[in-house]
């Protein structure tokens, strides 16, 4: 079925870096003055903001907006989640 996002992202790594992280298939990797411009197609921005999350690096989402719209939503989980507590039955 046909990927319906066009990605851009610069990432704050270097190239070979890049390369090791992200598999072939995953999209190109090629060297700009202001990092490494990882483009790809994607149909789940969810996916892709955790992807890029996982890169453990900086980044700057050049498009589309909606990825940066994704990312923001897995912010809001991830903090909901690290204030989530046990609820323990009081006898």
């Amino acid at each position: 079925f046909a990927h319906t996002w066009e990605i851009e992202v610069i990432l704050e790594m270097s190239l070979a870096e890049a390369q090791r992280k992200i598999p072939k298939d995953y999209g190109t990797v090629q060297t700009r003055p202001d990092g490494v411009l990882y483009s790809c197609r994607v149909d789940d921005l969810m996916d892709t903001a955790l992807f890029l999350v996982n890169l453990r690096c900086n980044f700057v989402v050049a498009r589309p907006p909606e990825l940066q719209t994704a990312l923001g939503q897995l912010a809001n989980q991830i903090s909901e989640l690290a204030t989530r507590r046990l609820v323990t039955a009081q006898d």
